[in-house]
């Protein structure tokens, strides 16, 4: 019984990490999207992404900012309805895509082009979660 509970503790510290390998590697391909694709080009992504990007563009903060301000509300409720375990994964995202946005935005453009640039843009921010959805689940 003892050996059963250290491999389910075991199995349980393996999803954890995968869980935030996963994450932090899905930040960064998104951030990439949006500060060498969406954004130089005036391309604005959906939901809060888009509504920071547009309060960046406005306002000259940094889209990092508005990810994370605008993400607040949402963690709020996040911890009320879903738990504190999604909570803490949703800080460590958004946290994560705050940085690398910063990180990417000195990084020129990849293209000038806008119609390459929402469909460059719009997969580099979709294909992570694609992967997180479909890969590297353990059985």
């Amino acid at each position: 019984m003892l050996e059963n509970q250290k491999l389910s503790h075991k199995r349980r510290y393996i999803h954890c990490i995968r869980k935030y390998v996963q994450l932090f590697i899905g930040t960064i391909i998104t951030a990439a999207g949006l500060e060498l694709f969406l954004v130089p080009n005036n391309i604005i992504d959906g939901g809060v992404v888009g509504i920071s990007i547009m309060g960046s563009y406005l306002s000259g903060l940094p889209l990092g900012v508005f990810l994370t301000v605008l993400n607040i509300p949402f963690l709020c409720l996040g911890y009320r309805h879903i738990g504190k375990s999604f909570v803490i994964a949703s800080i460590f995202s958004i946290v994560c895509l705050s940085g690398w946005t910063s990180v990417f935005l000195p990084i020129k453009e990849v293209t000038e082009t806008p119609f390459l640039a929402a469909v460059f843009g719009g997969y580099s921010n979709r294909a992570w979660r694609r992967l997180y959805n479909q890969e590297w689940r353990l059985p």
